[in-house]
């Protein structure tokens, strides 16, 4: 009998350390009056009086009648989160971390169960939530609920500035949710009258960037908001209660805009941005709420790429409009080559950041990408020290230079099928043609120096002459690591040296090429360079022909003008 007794009372103690805390009346109607709390209930007064929630899901709520009862929901959820940790990851707490931080943080639960909600946690790892990033496409008006715009967050990890791109960055969007192939004004009525449930989504942004900018061609404007990591987390906490969580959606009210600023309101609470939207909640002026809320820390402009091709297309003349044109259709004159091509696979252009490409194998069997459609990262380029910038825009990123045996097929390929133009070429020290496809004076090298295939350097050019002083600089640091002097080009006038790197290929580093135009005339160089450019790695006597040939250029006063307007500011102490 004393056994028994003791183990009933065991037990009685082990329920009484589990049982959620008993709140007096008035306490309860405190906290579930709190503003937060009814944010996450999604609650509103009824026009009758009472509280109605927008939520139109019983899944979300754990009271019979939490949808119009703040306070039963709130009792409700306080006992749940004392239900037994073996529920895993269908316990409360999984399901609702965020009432559980709030209830948590306000009532001092120091001795809920421990739980690990190993689901929770790997979603949100994965999404990894750092800052928030309002995005508003503009107008769209084959979609009858796009045609004032559309709003949609995104998610950002905290390194998103260093890696310069929101590519592996999340959207959070919320849309209708519409099934079969309803007729233009049964569209329209559902739409009007809240027919089609409404969702909330997460998925990759360089999904949202593709059907946008790319299939919808809609320009998108990026608000990042001054949201803490903290509060970027409460939102995202949220978000996961929310999962496949039915709202009724009304094109012109409790629409995405309306959606999206009860989630703000959630991240920060205080805000009240909703409050000024009781009758229509147009996405334009939902984002000119946030504005005035303070909430905007920066504004990026992404363009469609109908728009930016069309920016990228306008100085190119009309020969170089029909060859990017008729590239960009297909790739049959590889083909009729006899060139073998294949297309990309989606993972391969999301990973390049293209809207598509193909690939062939060149004479050298090396894989050659063609690509449309690059997108822009996101922000500038930061460097690691203060610089005037690279010279880049319509010239590209700069030239590339490699080394084939297989000269003469090379060349043809570029030149016969790829259509790239000939600038000029030498023989001495050793065969090059140089090839270019915009006003920079080259953009491709296609040596021949008797060794096997190789890239020879990949060119940027600064904008500054004192950037590239100070590079040198620093290689003279490690002198080991010039592979080319300092020196000038016969033919762009680059100024400029190489430094080696572990691969085996040189990086050029230069300053104050030429362009040239239609009118440009091809012709042998007599050289590769005015002065300087001593290769270190020529055999001895392909490098004392070099030496040889810039003697006699001195000898004959060759000189060329510098022609630039890339210094950007005045020498300062």
């Amino acid at each position: 009998m004393f056994r028994l007794l003791f183990t009933l009372f065991v037990c009685g103690a082990c329920s009484v350390l589990q049982a959620a805390p008993q709140l007096a009346p008035a306490r309860l109607q405190a906290l579930a009056g709190d503003p937060f709390w009814l944010s996450l209930g999604h609650y509103e007064r009824g026009k009758l009086g009472g509280w109605r929630s927008y939520v139109d899901d019983d899944e979300f709520f754990l009271a019979a009648d939490g949808a119009e009862d703040p306070a039963a929901e709130l009792a409700a959820t306080l006992e749940a989160l004392y239900r037994d940790a073996s529920l895993g990851d269908r316990h409360p707490q999984c399901i609702y971390p965020a009432r559980t931080r709030w209830l948590r943080e306000q009532l001092a639960l120091d001795d809920l169960p421990a739980l690990r909600c190993p689901e929770f946690a790997a979603w949100y790892a994965d999404i990894a939530p750092h800052s928030t990033v309002l995005v508003f496409p503009a107008a769209y008006l084959n979609s009858p609920s796009s045609m004032f715009g559309h709003t949609l967050l995104r998610i950002d990890q905290a390194d998103i500035d260093r890696q310069g791109s929101p590519l592996l960055s999340y959207a959070l969007n919320f849309g209708a949710y519409i099934e079969g192939m309803d007729n233009s004004i049964l569209y329209a009525w559902k739409g009007l009258m809240g027919g089609y449930p409404g969702l909330f989504a997460l998925m990759p942004y360089r999904e949202k960037i593709g059907e946008y900018s790319r299939l919808e061609n809609r320009d998108l404007w990026e608000y990042r908001l001054n949201l803490t990591a903290e509060e970027t987390a409460r939102l995202l906490e949220h978000v996961w209660e929310l999962r496949q969580i039915q709202f009724d959606y009304f094109f012109f009210d409790e629409n995405c805009s309306y959606r999206l600023l009860e989630l703000l309101e959630i991240a920060r609470p205080g805000l009240e941005l909703t409050a000024g939207f009781p009758l229509t909640a147009i996405p334009a002026d939902t984002v000119r709420a946030v504005k005035d809320a303070g909430l905007v820390a920066r504004i990026d402009y992404r363009p469609s790429r109908e728009r930016e091709l069309l920016t990228r297309a306008a100085p190119l003349d009309p020969l170089e409009q029909g060859w990017v044109q008729s590239l960009a259709a297909d790739s049959g004159a590889l083909q009729d080559a006899g060139y073998q091509t294949h297309p990309g696979s989606r993972a391969e252009c999301e990973l390049r950041a293209v809207d598509d490409l193909f690939h062939f194998n060149d004479p050298d069997g090396c894989r050659v990408e063609v690509a449309v459609g690059l997108q822009d990262a996101a922000t500038p380029f930061v460097p690691g020290r203060p610089l005037g910038g690279f010279r880049t825009g319509e010239l590209g990123l700069g030239h590339v230079a490699f080394i084939t045996p297989k000269f003469e097929e090379m060349c043809h390929l570029y030149k016969e099928v790829l259509q790239f133009r000939l600038s000029d070429y030498t023989s001495v020290p050793f065969r090059v043609e140089f090839l270019h496809v915009n006003p920079r004076h080259h953009t491709l090298g296609i040596a021949y120096t008797g060794g096997p295939r190789k890239l020879y350097h990949l060119m940027i050019e600064y904008n500054d002459f004192d950037d590239l002083g100070r590079a040198h600089d620093i290689a003279l640091e490690n002198p080991d690591s010039i592979g080319v002097t300092f020196g000038r080009h016969i033919n762009d006038h680059m100024t400029s040296f190489y430094l080696k790197n572990p691969d085996g290929w040189m990086l050029e580093l230069g300053w104050a090429g030429r362009t040239i135009g239609p009118d440009w005339q091809v012709e042998e160089l007599s050289g590769m360079s005015l002065w300087g450019h001593d290769r270190t790695w020529l055999p001895a006597d392909k490098r004392q022909l070099a030496r040889d040939i810039l003697k006699d250029l001195s000898k004959r006063g060759l000189r060329a003008p510098v022609v630039t307007t890339s210094q950007t500011a005045k020498v300062s102490q």
